[in-house]
């Protein structure tokens, strides 16, 4: 007896009951391809509305911009405007495709965000040239009306710490205020191609790492750190570049390591101990 396919209602014949019955090519061919193609077509409707988004697809198609706002945001909002700006950072981050092909910016309006814990970059790819100037991927601080790159204001500008891993897009970061007391570091990069941290405060005293980089490209302009275990530190063939930064009362001003770089240019934070170098490292 004949029956049908349970996801697309496809017509199959019993070959034993259907045996003698006379072949039909409309119910048995045309009608079951109509079926197929009709399915065909809405999943292809499917895959190109998420991918022409930019947002939820594989890759962005388009320049992005979402808005995060501590005081009026809401997780439940598209981000898109100030007006229906995202509650977290992470929420932000995690709503964007991991292939970076545009430019994508995430503003963060004035507030505290620490109680939102480690703030997570990991994993995003641009096949961009890291040799170019353009920076794919930024968090930076926004007052509302104009980005900001202004270290006095990045105390306006509170997380926990921000985390940057795996990530082959370059990833810029700008005029925050990590506030964490028990954890390794403020701003932390590892296995990444290049990551800018630009005009941050990391003040807190704090027996940590103020920037920590491990087997990663990073650039440090015009952070100030003080009251650190290390202000500075570069790990496992990392490589820092670090100008026209500030800051004081470091146990460590600058520490690298285990085949760890740090070129320096213009002021740099100041410690007990200026520079040390141990296993390979390299201040220079």
């Amino acid at each position: 007896m004949a029956s049908n396919t349970e996801q697309l209602g496809l017509l199959k014949k019993d070959p034993v009951v259907d045996a003698n019955d006379t072949f039909n090519i409309e119910t048995m061919l045309n009608e079951n391809w109509d079926k197929v193609d009709d399915f065909a077509k809405t999943v292809d409707e499917h895959l190109a509305e998420r991918l022409q988004d930019g947002v939820h697809g594989l890759a962005t198609t388009q320049n992005i911009i979402y808005y995060v706002d501590a005081v009026k945001g809401n997780d439940n909002n598209n981000g898109l405007t100030k007006d229906t700006a995202f509650k977290n950072i992470q929420t932000a981050i995690d709503k964007l495709p991991k292939n970076i092909m545009h430019d994508v910016r995430i503003r963060v309006l004035p507030g505290d965000y620490s109680s939102q814990g480690i703030i997570e970059v990991h994993g995003f790819r641009s096949m961009r040239s890291l040799l170019s100037s353009v920076n794919d991927f930024k968090i930076i601080a926004f007052d509302g009306d104009v980005e900001i790159t202004d270290i006095a204001k990045a105390i306006n500008y509170k997380v926990y710490a921000i985390r940057v891993t795996n990530c082959h897009a370059t990833v810029s970061v700008s005029s925050f205020y990590p506030t964490n007391t028990d954890y390794a570091f403020g701003l932390g990069v590892d296995s990444s191609a290049r990551v800018l941290f630009m005009s941050c405060m990391d003040s807190v005293s704090a027996s940590r790492d103020g920037i920590f980089a491990s087997a990663s490209r990073v650039e440090n302009h015009g952070c100030s750190l003080s009251n650190k275990a290390f202000a500075i530190s570069s790990r496992r063939s990392a490589h820092v570049y670090s100008a026209a930064s500030s800051g004081s009362q470091n146990q460590v001003a600058l520490y690298a390591t285990e085949g760890g770089v740090i070129s320096k240019r213009t002021g740099q934070p100041s410690g007990t101990t200026a520079e040390r170098i141990d296993n390979g490292g390299a201040i220079r």
